[in-house]
């Protein structure tokens, strides 16, 4: 039994994800059909209030005829009174004792119809103020999930350039570009020392050659020197 139950929710589940994918790619979809129900509520509450007010329009016209047919039997009875009719008389106060409590009736059932009226008209107008601030909110909320679909759509596409061939090209050409510009820095690095070194090698072998001329000379004159001091002595 548990099996089943858990084989029954994985497929429950997985109907709901695919029917709120086909809602978000259809949001257009979606929001018409509420739109449609919502619409289709009021035309029905509308009728009906449209129905009850004719109902209630007939209760009026009734209630008009039960005052027209009071006023008529107490017209009766006032004449009847001036007459003194006996027979007429009593039938009159009768019918009237009855008209009263006709009257009274409908018009505590007109009363009630009134009231309803007015509350169901208030629905009416409620619903009326529903659909039109829904049609509002579906323009403005499809037009945020078009916003937020092309955002989506276009992280995407950024997200997925990297996979392209050509661009995978171009990221290993702009590495090799670095990996030799580097590569030449250190080389460069690696060689500016030994340049350096050489040319001040070579300058102390001339300046130390300029030192043995000069010691050379130095010498010649000092041997002259003491030659020309043994022939004077």
């Amino acid at each position: 039994m548990n099996i089943l139950n858990r084989t029954w929710n994985l497929i429950m589940g997985k109907t709901e994800r695919k029917l709120e994918d086909l809602e978000w790619n259809n949001p257009e979809v979606v929001y018409d059909n509420a739109l449609a129900k919502k619409r289709q509520c009021f035309e029905e509450l509308l009728d009906a209030v449209a129905q009850f007010e004719t109902s209630v329009s007939a209760s009026r016209e009734k209630m008009a005829k039960l005052n027209l047919d009071r006023e008529q039997l107490e017209n009766a009875l006032r004449g009847a009174r001036a007459t003194e009719s006996m027979k007429d008389g009593p039938t009159i106060v009768k019918l009237l004792e009855k008209k009263e409590e006709e009257i009274s009736e409908h018009r505590a059932l007109l009363e009630q119809d009134e009231k309803d009226l007015q509350g169901i008209k208030a629905e009416l107008e409620q619903a009326h103020a529903e659909v039109e601030r829904f049609e509002a909110e579906s323009d403005r909320e499809l037009a945020k999930i078009k916003a937020l679909k092309t955002k989506e759509q276009v992280e995407q596409a950024l997200a997925g350039m990297g996979k392209e061939p050509e661009l995978q090209s171009l990221a290993r050409l702009r590495d090799r570009q670095k990996k030799e510009e580097n590569r030449l820095k250190l080389f460069r690095e690696l060689n500016e020392p030994k340049t350096l070194n050489t040319e001040r090698t070579e300058d102390e072998y001339v300046e130390k050659f300029r030192n043995l001329c000069r010691e050379q000379s130095s010498a010649g004159e000092i041997f002259v020197k003491e030659e020309k001091a043994v022939l004077l002595a």
